[in-house]
């Protein structure tokens, strides 16, 4: 019986063949879910309005896509100002969901007021429709869960420090 040694190159890239572009397997998934968008492709962006538990929002998809990079960012932009003496407390609300967060963070405009969650996924490789599927649903269940909380300490008399015990959630420390 003959002996065969195959050489295995494994330092290549593994390559998947993508039959669509990241901007099309967005609007396929989006059309998927029923919702009405509005895309703008040289832009490489996709609006929609979602309703949540508590209200609704925007959400802003923007996609880019090179040769071997892809990268998801999903916005969920809250439809209320926050007034401008209560941007300070709501800033020290927001790093405290930011510090306990591994994936997901909140922004505040500090000029304007607008509050939104941002999340991103990007890879080198193919970016398929549960990879879509996680970047927005990681933005929206965030804007979900803190939606009432944080419009509480924008028009309300909640406090910052409180906003993780309300929440359900700990702080529980750096990692170390």
């Amino acid at each position: 019986m003959a002996k065969k040694n195959a050489l295995i190159q494994i330092e290549q890239p593994i390559r998947q063949i993508q039959d669509k572009s990241l901007f099309d397997r967005v609007q396929d998934f989006l059309t998927e879910q029923e919702w009405e968008f509005r895309s703008n492709e040289d832009r490489g962006y996709f609006s929609f309005n979602l309703r949540l538990r508590d209200g609704s929002v925007r959400v802003v998809v923007d996609v880019a896509e090179q040769e071997n990079w892809s990268r998801i960012m999903a916005y969920v932009i809250y439809p209320t100002l926050v007034p401008e003496l209560k941007r300070p407390e709501l800033a020290q609300a927001l790093a405290r969901i930011n510090y306990t967060h591994l994936a997901g963070q909140f922004e505040i405009d500090l000029d304007d007021g607008e509050m939104r969650v941002r999340s991103i996924i990007e890879s080198d490789g193919y970016l398929g429709e549960k990879l879509i599927d996680r970047a927005l649903r990681r933005a929206t269940d965030m804007a979900e869960q803190f939606q009432a909380i944080l419009l509480s300490i924008a028009f309300g008399t909640t406090k910052a420090q409180d906003i993780l015990k309300m929440t359900g959630h700990e702080d529980r420390g750096p990692l170390q």
